[in-house]
């Protein structure tokens, strides 16, 4: 399996399976979600080394994190993933939203599992074949603020993640900020320690300026969701 970067984490509410041993008030908030997941051996079989995207006519198999959904026609959806192995990976499930379709109930926003797609060979849009949920999110039982920063969280790894590129760090870190928002409140805390680790683990903190700076240097914008988020969490 790919492992994140290294490098010392800064200290926030939670604290992560690679985090150094010195982030105490992580672990006492969040603790280690995923780990009998990413610790299952067949699960481990297919996470150890995943390709990138340039093999013909190939289906790849990967854990993945489903962070954005829209329809496609009548049937189907475009689902867009953050995967442990190939990056940001967008697929078309066809005759999805038929009720008896393989993908009925498996395509909920923020599902975590792994998924086997294949790879087109004309456009960046793959084929999804089949997903097998470990871990589903029941967005019903959340509150509004944290429906709403869980939201923010998918939409900021969707924009700072490109198809193909491996990004370990940041699936293991967004894994984490869902199954804190399970059973947390959401707060403004929570916000900014997704934000600074999110640029630690891109290489582009800078201890001088807030990380949402960073984060914006390099992406060029922000969600113009956050201003409403923020209103919304200290309200």
């Amino acid at each position: 399996m790919v492992a994140p970067p290294s490098g010392k984490s800064h200290s926030g509410p939670w604290k992560g399976k690679h985090a150094p041993p010195d982030s105490e008030d992580r672990e006492q908030v969040l603790g280690k979600p995923l780990a009998s997941f990413l610790a299952d051996p067949g699960f481990a079989t297919n996470a150890f080394f995943i390709p990138p995207l340039c093999h013909k006519n190939r289906v790849e198999h990967t854990p993945a994190i489903l962070i954005r959904r829209r329809a496609w026609g009548d049937t189907s959806w475009i689902v867009t993933w953050l995967t442990l192995g190939q990056g940001k990976v967008a697929t078309i499930a066809r005759g999805a939203r038929r009720p008896a379709s393989p993908f009925s109930g498996k395509l909920d926003l923020f599902y975590i599992g792994e998924i086997s797609f294949v790879i087109s060979q004309k456009s960046s849009l793959h084929t999804l074949r089949e997903v097998w949920i470990h871990e589903p999110f029941d967005a019903s039982s959340l509150s509004g603020p944290n429906l709403f920063l869980c939201c923010y969280f998918a939409e900021l790894a969707d924009l700072v993640t490109e198809p193909g590129a491996p990004v370990s760090g940041i699936f293991d870190l967004l894994s984490r900020a869902l199954a804190h928002l399970r059973t947390n409140a959401a707060s403004v805390r929570a916000l900014d320690f997704f934000e600074k680790e999110l640029g630690r683990t891109l290489g582009i903190s800078d201890t001088a300026s807030h990380p949402l700076a960073a984060l914006e240097a390099h992406c060029g914008r922000i969600p113009k969701s956050r201003a409403q988020l923020v209103r919304m969490l200290k309200a």
